[in-house]
C-alpha cells in the first residue's frame, strides 16, 4: 500500500543527457545507458554529483523526452551534457518506490497517476524520479516519484 503526499517541488539546475523516447517499454533499456553516459562525463571532467540523480520525463507528443540528471551545484556543465532548469512547482503529488530492483517502479508510476485522477487532480508538467538509494550506494532501491499536478 502505497502513502501518498501533496507538496511543492523545487527547481532544480542539472546536468544531463537526454532522448525521445516512442516506444513505452524501452525506458528501462534507455534510461541505464543514458544515466551511465552522464556519469562517465562528469568523472572525465572531474565534476562530482552534490546530491542524488534524477530521471526527468517530459510529454512531447505522442513521445516521451527522458533525461538522465545530475545536480553538480555552481559546477561548470562539462561538455557533453546539457544544463537543464526544471521551474519550481506549487503543487505536485508523490510516493516513494523501495524495492532491491526496479521491476515494480512502472507499477508505482501507475499507482500515482491513479491516486492523482482519484482526487480529481490533473498531471502537468514534467515528472521526476529523484534517486534516494540505489544498489550501486550498497543498499536497495529508494526512488522519490513526483508528478506535478493542476
Amino acid at each position: 500500500m502505497s502513502t501518498y503526499h501533496e507538496t511543492a517541488l523545487p527547481a532544480l539546475t542539472l546536468a544531463a543527457r537526454s532522448v525521445r523516447i516512442t516506444d513505452m517499454t524501452s525506458f528501462e533499456t534507455e534510461m541505464g545507458p543514458l544515466f551511465d553516459s552522464v556519469g562517465s562525463a562528469l568523472t572525465a571532467s572531474g565534476v562530482h554529483p552534490v546530491g542524488p540523480g534524477v530521471a526527468l520525463y517530459a510529454p512531447d507528443g505522442d513521445a516521451m523526452i527522458a533525461s538522465a540528471a545530475e545536480p553538480i551545484g555552481d559546477a561548470p556543465t562539462p561538455a557533453g551534457l546539457d544544463e537543464v532548469t526544471v521551474e519550481a512547482v506549487n503543487r505536485a503529488l508523490t510516493t516513494q518506490y523501495v524495492a532491491p530492483d526496479l521491476e515494480g517502479i512502472q507499477a508505482a508510476w501507475q499507482g500515482l497517476v491513479s491516486e492523482v485522477e482519484r482526487r480529481g487532480l490533473t498531471p502537468q508538467g514534467t515528472c521526476r524520479e529523484v534517486y534516494l538509494s540505489t544498489p550501486f550506494d550498497g543498499e536497495g532501491w529508494v526512488v522519490d516519484l513526483q508528478q506535478p499536478v493542476g
